[in-house]
């Protein structure tokens, strides 16, 4: 082997070596697995390139937005200051207003009376067909009393009484220190699917008559836009207190207390054990009433006295009821109702009714009036459960005052019967019906009535 021959043996074998250890470093080192990490890296990075881009064009369209309601803030903030302004004057102008109704209402007073004082310095005497109309708006949850100032000294009041589910109309007239209830008609709404109202409307006309003689004759009217809920009351006034019916009586205040002196001398009265309805008797004694009357320009004035024996441990409601009976073959029934654990308006309720020949029908459902007003009071103070003594006043007017025909109609000088029951209620289901009821009732007695 030649020199030459070994020299290009060496550089074969030199040149196996080299690209066997070529191959391996490319072929079997980490070095191949960095590049596709970096092509990975450079593929997410023109992501996020293109997220950048979205990002800074939702950013352009949100501050779009931001400098539009920024627009709008500036807008409205001035427009709230332009209110803000308008606002002042208008209260600069409310307090003008407030100062002159002050002006005008010290004015009014003095004319009021000087107008009252004129009519009786003349001693008007021939008006007659006089009539005042004047237009009211009441709303829902509120009480309103409408004055007509009448000749001789005398005021007719008209009262509206809203809320959401009962609506009360009542009259009454006052000369000097005198003041009787004219008559009141109270309404539940939701029998005539009026419950809820927002507002009465309406009219009151008040008008009155002098003949001549030593009385006028005055009517009061209230309408309004529902046919249902409407009120008429009249009654005859003196022209002179000298010559006033009733200057030395004055009814009594139904309040359900009977204070020293404001009623007659109280009598006895049995009412005898009639019934239990729907249970097993639990009181069978007669019960003894101390009871006393008042009649005052056709209105009946009763006031009762009522032994409370029964204790309940879960709920009390009794009632009485009056029977006027005039002779005429139909008898007024008045019923008043209450409960000690509900809160009914004024803690009572009154529903009037009639019966001709046994059957019973209610006032409201004819097309009369709802009319009478009571008040009760217990010895315990209400409290369920106690023993006492029931106070019960009731007012109850007549036809004279009522202008209702099935009202009893009282004939002066004639007499009116009166027969009364008490009822007391063992216990109130959840069903809303009672459970167990007892009933005493008297016999019946009657009052003279001197109607003016």
């Amino acid at each position: 082997m030649t020199l030459q021959t070994k020299y290009v043996l060496t550089g074969i074998v030199i040149g196996l070596l080299v690209g066997a250890g070529a191959g391996y470093i490319y072929g079997q080192s980490p070095i191949a697995g960095y590049k596709e990490e970096v092509d990975r890296l450079k593929t997410e990075n023109l992501g996020i390139r293109e997220k950048k881009a979205q990002l800074l064009e939702e950013n352009t369209a949100l501050q779009y937005q931001l400098d539009v309601l920024t627009e709008n803030i500036t807008i409205t903030r001035s427009l709230l200051e332009e209110i803000q302004g308008k606002l002042e004057e208008t209260k600069k102008d409310y307090e003008v207003l407030q100062l002159s109704y002050e002006a005008i209402k010290a004015d009014y007073e003095p004319l009021k009376q000087n107008y009252t004082n004129l009519i009786n310095l003349l001693n008007i005497t021939e008006v007659k067909g006089y009539t005042q109309t004047i237009n009211y708006t009441i709303y829902s949850g509120n009480e309103e009393t409408w004055l007509f100032y009448l000749p001789y000294g005398a005021i007719w009041e008209a009262k509206i009484r809203l809320s959401y589910d009962y609506c009360d109309m009542s009259h009454a007239w006052r000369k000097g220190e005198l003041r009787t209830f004219a008559g009141s008609s109270g309404r539940g709404l939701s029998q005539y699917g009026l419950k809820g109202i927002p507002f009465l409307t309406g009219t009151i006309t008040c008008e009155y008559y002098d003949d001549g003689g030593s009385t006028i004759y005055v009517t009061c009217t209230i309408l309004s836009q529902y046919s249902e809920l409407v009120r008429t009351a009249g009654d005859w006034i003196s022209k002179t207190s000298e010559n006033n019916r009733c200057s030395s009586l004055k009814p009594p205040v139904i309040d359900g207390f009977a204070d020293e002196g404001e009623w007659p001398a109280f009598q006895e009265l049995n009412l005898e054990y009639w019934m239990t309805f729907n249970s097993e008797p639990w009181d069978t004694k007669d019960k003894t009433v101390l009871f006393s009357t008042v009649n005052y320009i056709s209105h009946l004035y009763l006031c009762f006295k009522i032994p409370d024996d029964y204790v309940s441990e879960n709920f009390k409601i009794d009632s009485v009821q009056i029977y006027l009976d005039d002779g005429s073959g139909m008898v007024d029934s008045r019923f008043m109702l209450w409960d000690i654990v509900r809160e009914y308006r004024q803690n009572s309720w009154i529903t009037d009714g009639y019966k001709i020949s046994g059957e019973g029908e209610h006032d409201w459902e004819m097309g009369g009036t709802t009319d009478g007003m009571g008040q009760y009071s217990h010895t315990s103070g209400g409290s369920l459960g106690e023993e006492g003594i029931y106070t019960v006043e009731l007012d109850l007017p007549l036809r004279a005052a009522t202008d209702d025909i099935y009202d009893a109609d009282a004939k002066p000088g004639e007499p009116i019967y009166i027969e009364i029951h008490f009822a007391e209620v063992k216990e109130w289901t959840e069903e809303g019906t009672f459970y167990g009821s007892s009933y005493w009732k008297s016999k019946p007695f009657s009052i003279t009535f001197t109607n003016p």
